[in-house]
């Protein structure tokens, strides 16, 4: 097991990588995220015991020994340390990889037999620059895997290539159970979207990693994520769908209330509300006082009908003054001139003086 307890590198002009803790068992492979470029290599070299580390400690199966972790780790593809040069074919790059291997001269592999036994044969002669970069990747990975005492692989930022993140991922993760089952660790820039497994983060020092669940994930987890989602959806349909029901039933109420007012209306019956005044009241009626008779005031009288005859006018009493005559039906009132109709002369009676 890799334990790198907040490793961290220093440059010149200020820090380079800052305490980083990653932990990897063998037969796992993680992913630790690290910017910029400089950043990622310095990291993939004190991982690999290739580098010392300006502070914390990177150990192997417990041992804080710097050289035990080189003895047992491969740096694979890192920029500018041991990427292949461009102007190697593939013939001559395995060849210079096979000839590195400290093995005894008897037990060193033929650099045909190597290409037939991975399925090289076919691009032998063709240029490293000019290879599939995926094809390049697996070369790398399967010389580093020559030493047979490797029980750790550290790449160096696999997915600057250009590849598809699923291709290298398969890569790494064939690699990791293989007959060897070494601890395989890739220092990347981001997380790929397909990947559903541990990350560290550089400037992070948290012993647990941190695990990624991609969105579009077809584990378990996700399926969970996707139907707890589901659940809350449906029952915020549901809420909706009662919201909308007892809003439905409110309206329906208040329209049949409506009806019903309206069918009143139509039938004769006021409903309730406040009832306005009639234009033409009538005649008010005639109150009594408590003992049951009528009131001081005498009632007014209405003037009859045009089309009957008036009724004799009561005597009034001597305290009283006659009305005045009333005027007969067909006959037309004339003004009062005292040059043509002189006022008459009443009596004390109120009988008309000729």
């Amino acid at each position: 097991m890799l334990f790198a307890d907040s490793v961290s590198v220093d440059g010149r002009h200020g820090v380079i990588c800052p305490p980083t803790t990653v932990r990897v068992e063998r037969g796992e492979v993680v992913l630790v995220v690290a910017e910029p470029a400089l950043s990622r290599t310095a990291l993939s070299l004190v991982l690999s015991g290739r580098m010392k580390p300006s502070s914390g400690t990177a150990s192997w199966e417990g041992k804080d020994s710097l050289k035990l972790l080189r003895k047992h780790s491969a740096l694979v593809d890192s920029p500018e340390i041991n990427a292949p040069e461009p102007h190697l074919k593939v013939r001559d790059l395995v060849a210079e990889d096979l000839s590195l291997v400290p093995v005894p001269i008897w037990r060193k592999r033929g650099i045909d037999s190597w290409l037939n036994q991975h399925g090289f044969s076919e691009v032998a002669s063709e240029w490293v620059d000019a290879l599939d970069p995926l094809t390049r990747l697996d070369i790398m990975a399967r010389l580093s895997e020559e030493y047979h005492q490797v029980r750790l692989s550290v790449f160096d930022s696999p997915d600057r290539h250009r590849l598809e993140d699923s291709s290298w991922l398969d890569l790494l993760e064939a690699m990791a159970q293989s007959r060897r089952k070494p601890a395989v660790v890739a220092v990347v820039s981001r997380v790929p979207d397909d990947w559903h497994g541990p990350v560290f983060f550089m400037g992070e020092q948290d012993v647990e990693p941190q695990m990624h669940l991609p969105h579009d994930s077809a584990h378990a987890q996700d399926d969970a994520d996707v139907g707890e989602h589901a659940v809350h959806e449906q029952a915020g349909q549901n809420q909706d769908a009662e919201q909308t029901v007892a809003i439905d039933a409110l309206l329906g109420e208040h329209e049949d209330t409506e009806h019903i007012e309206v069918d009143a209306a139509a039938d004769g019956d006021e409903p309730d509300g406040p009832k306005h005044k009639s234009e033409d009241p009538g005649p008010e009626p005639v109150e009594q006082n408590a003992g049951g008779t009528e009131p001081d005031h005498e009632p007014q009288h209405l003037a009859p009908p045009a089309d009957e005859a008036p009724p004799a006018p009561a005597e009034p009493e001597a305290t009283q003054a006659e009305p005045a005559r009333e005027t007969e039906p067909g006959e037309h009132a004339q003004p009062h001139d005292p040059a043509i109709n002189p006022k008459p002369e009443t009596t004390s009676r109120g009988e008309d003086t000729k």
